[in-house]
């Protein structure tokens, strides 16, 4: 069960197979029933996020794209982030907000708290707001806006080579589970749309003959198989507007 703690929606329970998508990802896995969809935290299992900030729908992979507003993270089972070197104090990489001077911490853009509960494991991100506004864009995640978004749980069952794993499959994941993996125009690159014109680009069916549509696992990772989110104007009194959260059960 997933459940957005901005704005506070309920929960929505997510079966594979009936209201949601069974992923062939890994390879040499398949899903074996609900079960796959209920498990154990260890140290590697984690939750994975996307964010196609200014909803460019784009067929990108976000693992490459380097987006500087949004991209690719994971939150782990601590509410550790992915991006963030505990050690050093700084960022690990630039699959997350790269123009964005961000922090992690308490009180700084990017924040996660994990805990054991009755009914299993809690986890909870904060992310501001700025991690999402491009200036130059002008996008503002105000009432009505659109992002695109992924969210998925990453299961790792100690099974495969790593340090953790006990050797008897190739990889150290055992499940991943996304909430959306859309139908997406193959090669829609930003360089691809800039070579055609104003009109071309409203032509849905001139892109579909020039950009096939497809679906498969990859897509999972890019912007246009990501589903989207909208956003709802801030309920009166909202202790801070300026930041946005999410919050998940296993």
């Amino acid at each position: 069960m997933h459940r957005c703690e901005y704005g506070g929606f309920a929960g929505i329970t997510a079966t594979p197979g009936d209201n949601a998508r069974i992923l062939d990802y890994p390879e040499d896995r398949v899903w074996d029933g609900p079960q796959d969809s209920s498990f154990t935290f260890w140290k590697d299992d984690s939750i994975e996020i996307i964010i196609d900030a200014l909803n460019d729908r784009f067929d990108v992979n976000t693992d490459s794209s380097n987006d500087p507003y949004g991209g690719h993270c994971y939150v782990n089972f601590e509410g550790r982030f992915s991006r963030w070197e505990d050690a050093t104090g700084t960022i690990n990489g630039q699959t997350w907000s790269s123009a964005v001077d961000w922090k992690y911490g308490p009180n700084d853009e990017i924040y996660g708290v994990g805990a054991e509960v009755p009914t299993g494991r809690k986890l909870e991100a904060r992310f501001k707001k700025t991690l999402f506004e491009d200036p130059v864009a002008g996008n503002k995640l105000q009432n009505g806006y659109i992002m695109g978004f992924n969210i998925g749980v990453v299961d790792d069952d100690r099974q495969g080579p790593g340090a953790n794993g006990n050797g008897s499959r190739s990889q150290d994941l055992e499940i991943q589970y996304f909430w959306a993996n859309r139908e997406r125009h193959q090669g829609m690159t930003p360089a691809a749309w800039a070579e055609l014109t104003p009109e071309q680009q409203q032509d849905e069916a001139y892109l579909t003959q020039l950009f096939p549509l497809i679906i498969h696992s990859t897509g999972r990772l890019t912007h246009d198989g990501a589903g989207q989110i909208v956003f709802a104007a801030a309920p009166s009194g909202d202790p801070d507007p300026a930041r946005m959260g999410w919050g998940g059960r296993s």
